[in-house]
């Protein structure tokens, strides 16, 4: 006991015990406002952690709104590319057809008008000859005229011929 006797007894004990109690007092409100500073903190940081979790969750949300929005223009697309692809199918055979109606027209068109030139060739001919015919007969008759040799059957012949030729003359209008 003595030895606590001499130490409450030193002055430098007494010295280091003010100055302790003194730091205990001093820092008693520091040690508040640490505390409270240190609550503070982990108050706004837990706020920000909120704070991040909500953006994060928001962020989520226009990601998978976003995604949602893509498949939806991706399958448009897709439609529309379809579409457009069959349109172009139906286009495309509506031109080939197209295309083999006016060959088929134009082939039918040629070969009438080949016909028609056959024909009206023919009728050329024909009239040609007839024009040769009536020629040879005009001077044949003419002929037998000077000669005097004309007989009836002659007379009978050229009636015939005449008439034979009107025929062919009807004919000939009408199929012009």
């Amino acid at each position: 006991m003595t030895s606590v006797v001499t130490i409450l007894q030193n002055p430098e004990f007494w010295v280091s015990l003010a100055f302790v109690l003194v730091v205990l007092i001093a820092f008693r409100p520091l040690g508040h406002y640490l505390s409270s500073w240190g609550q503070k903190r982990a108050k706004h940081i837990e706020e920000d952690i909120q704070h991040a979790q909500a953006l994060e969750e928001e962020a989520a949300q226009l990601l998978a709104s976003y995604r949602k929005k893509e498949r939806r223009k991706n399958k448009e697309r897709a439609e529309i590319l379809a579409s457009a692809g069959q349109e172009i199918d139906f286009l495309w055979r509506e031109a080939e057809q197209k295309i083999t109606d006016q060959r088929t027209h134009k082939k039918q068109e040629a070969e009438h008008r080949l016909k028609m030139l056959q024909e009206q060739g023919h009728q050329e001919i024909k009239n040609k000859i007839l024009m040769a015919v009536l020629q040879k007969t005009e001077q044949k008759i003419l002929t037998h005229q000077q000669n005097g040799t004309m007989t009836e059957n002659m007379d009978h012949t050229i009636d015939m011929l005449c008439h034979m030729l009107e025929e062919q003359a009807e004919n000939i209008k009408r199929a012009l």
